[in-house]
């Protein structure tokens, strides 16, 4: 605070705006976004193990029109990768979205999973599972079976990627075949390509 009660700004803070606003003036639209753009480090990581990042910029608008649109750098998840990179249409990305959410409902994630049990409720003493949460594990069921059985390289890959959120790298270094070598991870990403068509069979999309 300064003497006359105002709040003291930190020095040096006006310049460094005013430098960077002269900046992207000189620079121009086009090559002051290419400057705005994310570190390597940032772009190093993608889901799909290719030339892609798991980082693209998003257009949002205001609403109310008064002010200009922004392009915030948001990750994208391998459903959407796949469908931006034409791998899957919509039919199959709704039906692998459908797997997600039923997923999640079915509280099936481990350790990052609530305590049900612990849920309060005047028809739930404590000792039952919600009704919902035992509807959606028998959905989740339901789709394991549509896609093969749990131990198939279909519904395997649809309980790691699209269940527990994990990438298709990961998946493909834990699935370990006899001799002690991993999945490819362009072939498990031709199985979670036909898993998802077939989950959008199974759930009519």
């Amino acid at each position: 605070m300064g003497g006359n009660g105002q709040q003291m700004k930190p020095p040096g803070g006006g310049r460094r705006q005013r430098r960077l606003r002269r900046r992207r003036l000189k620079l121009g639209p086009a090559q002051a976004d290419a400057a705005m753009e994310p570190s390597p480090w940032r772009m190093q990581h993608h889901p799909l193990d290719e030339d892609g990042p798991a980082l693209s910029r998003a257009q949002i608008s205001n609403k109310d029109g008064a002010g200009p649109a922004s392009y915030p750098m948001r990750a994208t998840d391998t459903v959407q990768a796949l469908l931006n990179k034409g791998r899957i249409d919509d039919h199959a990305a709704a039906g692998a979205q459908k797997f997600e959410a039923i997923f999640q409902r079915a509280s099936l994630s481990g350790l990052a999973s609530r305590d049900i049990r612990r849920i309060a409720g005047p028809f739930n003493p404590g000792h039952n599972e919600p009704y919902g949460i035992l509807r959606a594990r028998d959905d989740v069921w339901e789709a394991m079976r549509a896609l093969g059985g749990i131990n198939t390289p279909g519904a395997s890959i649809a309980w790691d990627v699209l269940g527990l959120g994990i990438t298709i790298k990961a998946h493909a270094e834990r699935c370990q075949f006899g001799n002690g070598r991993s999945l490819n991870p362009m072939t498990a990403t031709g199985i979670l390509v036909q898993s998802c068509f077939t989950l959008a069979v199974h759930f009519g999309k």
